[in-house]
């Protein structure tokens, strides 16, 4: 059976995600190890905490959006703010089942942390 050039779009198209969400969560994990073990070598003081976490959603978040938009070619600003929409979803979802504290600020912060670097990512790789 041949492949019409639509179906090989749509292979491409679902190969560019699983290619971001992968290069999403290893550049998270590496980061989460990295600062976690600096964190228990430097024991800073709690207020830290956030910052580091914002950081390294930052971190995957771009890595995430660039690692899309550079498979597809185009539509960098768009493919970010949908990769964007999707981890704000899941971060969202995280935070309503784990958290006994759920604050609009907190969720205001992470989402602008988190469409920033994504439509930064989105741009860069299409560069």
């Amino acid at each position: 059976m041949r492949t019409t050039e639509k179906e090989r779009i749509q292979y491409r198209r679902a190969g560019s995600v699983v290619i971001s969400v992968l290069t999403f969560l290893g550049i998270a994990a590496v980061l989460t190890l990295v600062f976690s073990f600096l964190i228990y070598k430097l024991q800073p003081p709690p207020t830290v905490f956030v910052l580091v976490a914002n950081v390294i959603l930052a971190a995957a978040c771009f890595a995430g959006a660039r690692a899309l938009s550079k498979k597809q070619k185009k539509g960098g600003i768009v493919l970010g703010l949908k990769f964007a929409a999707a981890v704000i979803i899941v971060v969202l979802a995280v935070t309503l089942l784990t958290s006994s504290t759920f604050t609009i600020g907190g969720l205001l912060s992470k989402s602008t942390v988190i469409l920033l670097a994504s439509v930064i990512g989105g741009i860069a790789g299409v560069q």
